[in-house]
């Protein structure tokens, strides 16, 4: 019965981080998705040709990218710290 308990604890536990880490996902892909579409309009609006249109947002996606992936890294190098 206490195995029962605990592993019914455990899956919700798993669950509801599970759900946290997809929520966070979400935030992130739609902030993200808020600065492609304003950049869009500033460039829309200030009359760029197509081909600089794309170059920048092809400048965007690669920084955000990159912040993504260092952001990642100290995450990691901070989790792994205590155990070293």
């Amino acid at each position: 019965m206490l195995v029962l308990i605990l592993s019914t604890i455990t899956s919700n536990m798993l669950l509801s981080f599970f759900a946290i880490y997809l929520e966070e996902l979400t935030f992130q892909s739609t902030e993200f998705q808020r600065k492609i579409d304003l950049t869009n309009t500033a460039c829309n609006n200030l009359g760029l040709p197509s081909d600089v249109q794309t170059s920048v947002l092809i400048f965007i996606k690669n920084t955000h990218e990159t912040y993504v992936r260092q952001t990642q890294l100290r995450q990691f190098m901070d989790y792994l710290k205590p155990s070293l």
